[in-house]
């Protein structure tokens, strides 16, 4: 019986353990009470919306049919329920109003991947001050949201989307595809409201004009609209129309698909705030007077409007086209962006600055890759046909090539704004107009800037970099202009616990940046002092720097990598240990070894001593080295001996060119093993007079 009384417990234990698990729904619900889902959502039987329209005034989930809707569909909670519309077949209407409204709750649009939504009415009109929509967004309350999932809708004048004039709320577009053929496919007109549209994926739309319809852009706002995502498409002159409120794009793809458009993004009016920090922005349909950015906003002065770039890609194609427009008034700031521009014909600016106006342009770390193929392309380009004050600053970040060019060049005109640094001078900038170059000057009080100046005919300019030039004994300013073939001396500017390593040459062009350290004529005459070198100007434009390093450089093309380096805990030389600092084992090694013999200072200088303290013999070969001095035999001599002897190495890797690098320094450890190695091969001796 005991047995029996323990089953039937373990039974009836089992039996509420299965009922615990089961769904609120399979118990019947008390009366006068209405079970919920998770979100809130009353769990009762989908309600079928009728076709004459309803209002929606209870939390819960509701079927909208395909069929022709005569009425608006609003949705009014007031008790923070939500409301789920899903919509399982294709929808028309011709109603003036919105088709779904809401003014206050949770709403969640869900339309499947076959299901089109479409106004067909083709009477101009307008719903709460943003024209004809299809799914609008009109409350006051901040707490209202809207959220569309999946589905096609379609307008064929007005917007498909958008948030009415003083809303509140917000408005998120998931996915799905929205299509008009006027105005804005998405429209946010929620002009100095807390209304918020936000867009993480999508298809927007905006179709080509045909006899009756005009072309429509993608995107219009007047509010606060988030882009995160989405493929938009505009024929209306633009795809993104911006008038005022504040826009942020940190993704998607936004192409212009009309040739006869203008600009992907126009900015007008304001006050605007714009902020683009990634996306693709294309303007590739051949377009004639067209951009990618246009920036003419103006309303309520420079301080309420401002644009800032800080990543993108932006391209155009077609005549007389610009990446980026900057025009009227504001803070502009283009950072981390590529620029393309193919402009196939007449002018072409991957930047263009209008100089008269009230705009403060700030270009950092700019890619800017244009592809045109006569001097009216530029990389920048001045819009001066008012004079004015110049307020364009290129930072020190902008380490690339730029062409800038002016609509109307003269000489004094100036390309940048003055700023209390010391960068300008190196700044990569090129004029598009072979007659000027974009000089340099450096003012009393410390600020810089850099303007055309006319260059003179057949000539130069060099620059020197950490270094300073003359030429026929005075001292040269940075970017003055020689012949070709002129001597132009270069003292370098090392810092204090720097090394000098050795000259480059860059060939400053419209067509790029190039490396020509190895086709220019730099020689340092005296190879004890090779900070101190010899330019023979070429025929065309250099920046010629002065490179340096931390510490002691290793011989090029050395093997010997058991004394790379000025600290040694303990070397043997000749029998001597020398353990513990570095002086001292050097040091003890010069005492005993090399007769108080002056230390050298870089290659030359120690090929130089050995030659000398072998007795000056001559070397087997008579190659001379590119980078010494033809005109200094004994230096040839000394270098091609010390090479021939295995005690040295030279440099053959650039065909054609044999160099010795004679400025290289070499520490005293280098000094003292190479003595060493010469002894032991039989050179010389220890007690030859130096």
């Amino acid at each position: 019986m005991r047995k029996k009384s323990t089953r039937l417990l373990s039974a009836a234990l089992a039996v509420c353990m299965m009922l615990s698990v089961l769904p609120v729904g399979a118990f019947a619900a008390e009366p006068g009470t209405e079970p919920e889902n998770g979100n809130g959502v009353s769990a009762q039987a989908e309600e079928t919306l009728p076709f004459a329209g309803k209002e929606i005034t209870e939390g819960g989930t509701y079927t909208m049919e395909g069929g022709e809707y005569t009425g608006p569909i609003t949705v009014n909670v007031q008790d923070d329920k939500d409301v789920i519309i899903n919509i399982t077949g294709s929808v028309t209407t011709s109603i003036e109003d919105m088709l779904i409204k809401v003014v206050k709750g949770h709403v969640t649009i869900n339309g499947g991947n076959n299901v089109t939504v479409e106004n067909t009415r083709e009477e101009k009109g307008y719903s709460d001050g943003i024209g004809y929509v299809l799914i609008g967004l009109s409350s006051t309350d901040d707490n209202t949201t809207v959220e569309i999932n999946g589905g096609t809708y379609k307008r064929t004048l007005g917007a498909a989307v958008g948030c009415a004039y003083s809303s509140k709320g917000t408005l998120t577009i998931i996915s799905g595809t929205f299509e008009t053929s006027m105005d804005g496919v998405v429209v946010n007109a929620a002009d100095g409201s807390a209304a918020v549209m936000q867009i993480e994926g999508g298809t927007f739309i905006g179709r080509e004009r045909d006899d009756y319809h005009p072309a429509a852009y993608a995107l219009e706002n007047y509010g606060t609209t988030i882009i995160k995502g989405g493929d938009f498409q505009g024929y209306e002159g633009m795809v993104v129309y911006q008038s005022k409120g504040k826009l942020q794009i940190d993704g998607g793809t936004f192409e212009l698909m009309n040739p006869d458009g203008s600009s992907v993004i126009y900015i007008q009016s304001g006050p605007s705030n714009t902020t683009i920090t990634g996306g693709h922005f294309k303007n590739l349909q051949g377009c004639r007077w067209g951009n990618v950015v246009n920036y003419e906003s103006y309303m309520q002065g420079a301080e309420a409007n401002e644009l800032h770039i800080t990543g993108g890609t932006f391209e155009i194609e077609g005549e007389n086209v610009d990446g980026i427009r900057v025009n009227n008034c504001g803070s502009i700031t283009i950072e981390n962006a590529t620029i393309r521009v193919k402009a196939t014909s007449g002018r072409g600016a991957g930047i263009e600055k209008l100089v008269d106006s009230e705009t403060a342009l700030k270009v950092k770390d700019v890619t800017i890759e244009n592809a045109g193929s006569s001097r009216d392309f530029s990389d920048i380009l001045l819009n001066n046909y008012r004079p004015g004050p110049v307020d364009f600053e290129i930072t020190e970040d902008f380490t690339h090539k730029a062409v800038v060019d002016a609509t109307e060049i003269e000489e004094g005109l100036q390309v940048t704004t003055k700023t209390a640094t010391h960068y300008q001078k190196d700044l990569k900038l090129v004029s598009a107009d072979p007659n000027y170059i974009i000089d340099y000057q450096k003012n009393d009080d410390g600020t810089e800037y850099r303007y055309f100046n006319t260059r003179e005919t057949g000539k130069y300019y060099v620059n020197p970099i950490h270094a300073t030039m003359a030429a026929d004994g005075e001292e040269k300013r940075p970017y003055s202009q020689f012949a070709q073939g002129d001597k132009v001396t270069l003292t370098a500017n090392i810092p204090e616990g720097k090394q000098f390593v050795d000259w480059k040459v860059e060939k400053i062009a419209a067509e790029g940046v190039e490396d020509v350290s190895e086709k220019v004529n730099i020689v340092s005459e005296d190879p004890e002092n090779p900070e101190t070198a010899i330019l023979t100007v070429p025929d065309y434009d250099i920046f010629v720097t002065a490179e340096y390093k931390e510490g002691v450089i290793i011989d090029p093309g050395t093997s010997d990598t058991d004394y790379g380096g000025d600290i040694a805990a303990g070397v043997v030389i000749g029998g001597i240990a020398a353990v513990g600092a570095y002086e001292v084992g050097t040091g003890l090694y010069r005492i005993t070894q090399m007769d108080d013999v002056a230390m050298p200072a870089n290659r030359i200088a120690l090929a130089k001593l050995l030659w000398e303290r072998a007795g000056k013999p001559e070397p087997e070969g008579t190659a001379l080295y590119s980078d010494i001095s033809a005109e200094d035999t004994d230096a040839q001599k000394a270098a091609r001996w010390a090479v021939e002897q295995e005690l040295l190495k030279d440099d053959d890797s650039v065909e054609g060119e044999l160099k010795f690098h004679p400025a290289f320094p070499v520490s005293k450890l280098r000094v003292c093993l190479t003595w060493e190695k010469a002894k032991q091969k039989g050179l010389f001796d220890q007690n030859t007079e130096a």
